[in-house]
């Protein structure tokens, strides 16, 4: 049983730049700027990650950037701009500021499910298609600040 509770864990203070690759769960406190290969990640509220990470379960409260592929993502901190976030499933811990409810996301990737499979060559777009794509984007812009409106 001992075995089972046994963690790596990289305490506030702690710089690593490179690799890590551990069978054993991670607690972090510190700060990591490279690639993690662990059945998970925790990150506390004083712990940040950039770079790849590659886990079974993922969970932040401190600050992620970079690139996360796992099976289940906790998100309560605060995610990086030009973060890729890969996952089955996804759990986002809202906090409560001063003005209400908020969640903190930088200009970011979410990809949840399973994702299809990809053909080998990308069609290229007709002109109508293209059109109907960029008022779907308008459509996703207007639907985001009207969710924006309502959390203030």
């Amino acid at each position: 049983m001992a075995e089972q509770m046994k963690q790596t864990v990289i305490e506030s203070g702690t710089q690593i730049d490179g690799t890590i690759k551990s069978e054993r769960p991670i607690v972090l406190s510190g700060n990591i700027t490279g690639k993690i290969t662990a059945p998970s990640l925790e990150i506390t509220k004083e712990g940040t990650v950039n770079g790849t990470v590659t886990v079974s379960q993922f969970s932040c409260k401190g600050e992620v950037g970079g690139e996360v592929i796992a099976e289940s993502v906790e998100l309560a901190g605060r995610v990086s701009d030009s973060t890729v976030i890969k996952s089955k499933t996804l759990d986002v811990k809202l906090a409560q500021g001063e003005g209400g409810v908020q969640v903190t996301f930088g200009n970011c990737e979410l990809q949840v499910g399973d994702l299809p499979a990809r053909p080998a060559a990308k069609p290229k777009a007709t002109t109508t298609e293209s059109s109907k794509v960029a008022d779907a984007q308008s459509a996703e812009a207007k639907v985001i600040d009207v969710v924006s409106e309502l959390m203030k």
